[in-house]
């Protein structure tokens, strides 16, 4: 398995025609290099990944170029002994996101030591907020709430967090679902606002269709009438019909229902 990968990892090198002082400076050491892609040694999941982005290859990518490369291997072979290792904001995100985009719940030494290091700051960066917004849900209710109004001026502190409509959309989304759990009314209604102020191109049918959603529910809380129920019911049954009732948009929708008391 080494040598497959390391003998994989040269060849896209090569064919990129990067050096390789150019693709280690700052993770690894030349002489680690060389011993990663000749099997001899491993490298941290962490390190493997930051040495992809300098390729601009994804691990899916990688996966797939290695043709006999089964993803979970790699997952196992990259991961076991590897992640207590992680000791700041960004390898913890890097960590999360690696599991995540695997459907992978992350192992639990991560989990806490990303918590932990979450609770022992009192003043986010940019990082830090990112990484709140990937692992939002392995915190225990108590401690997520607690960690909401740190979040909320990370939004303030950070503009560059909000440019980044994708992450943004997704992180509201979390944090409009603490405001169900907490039956916190008022601030579920300043979520959807600002979700409803962010601005998508036509093919993000996603984050449209949620949004079309929210609208329905502000628009019942506000008028709860036959007509504006049956708006909403209608929407829902088009994510059905559509298979977009699965994952987050499925937990938003059902707690949305849940708190209005309406059975879909």
């Amino acid at each position: 398995m080494r040598q497959l990968i390391g003998h994989t990892f040269s060849t896209l090198r090569k064919r990129q025609g990067i050096h390789v002082k150019e693709l280690t400076a700052g993770i690894i050491s030349e002489s680690e290099y060389y011993r990663f892609v000749n099997g001899t040694i491993d490298i941290s999941m962490v390190k493997f990944l930051l040495l992809l982005s300098r390729l601009n290859i994804s691990f899916e990518e990688f996966a797939f170029l290695s043709e006999n490369i089964d993803v979970s291997k790699p997952l196992t072979h990259f991961s076991k002994g590897k992640s207590v290792s992680l000791n700041n904001a960004t390898n913890f995100k890097l960590s999360i996101t690696f599991y995540q985009s695997h459907a992978q719940i992350p192992p639990k030494p991560v989990i806490e030591k990303s918590i932990s290091y979450l609770l022992d700051s009192e003043s986010w960066t940019y990082d830090d907020l990112l990484l709140f917004s990937k692992t939002i849900y392995f915190f225990p209710c108590k401690q997520r709430l607690a960690l909401l109004q740190r979040a909320i001026k990370g939004f303030k502190k950070y503009n560059g967090f909000k440019q980044n409509i994708a992450d943004y959309f997704k992180f509201l989304c979390q944090l409009l679902l603490i405001a169900w759990d907490r039956k916190d009314l008022k601030l579920a209604k300043k979520f959807m606002h600002q979700l409803l102020e962010m601005r998508f191109h036509p093919n993000d049918f996603f984050e449209l269709s949620l949004q079309s959603f929210f609208k329905a529910v502000l628009l019942y809380l506000s008028e709860p009438t036959d007509n504006n129920r049956f708006q909403i019911r209608t929407i829902v049954e088009s994510f059905k019909h559509l298979n977009l009732l699965q994952g987050e948009s499925s937990l938003l929708i059902k707690a949305s229902l849940s708190y209005l008391e309406l059975s879909i």
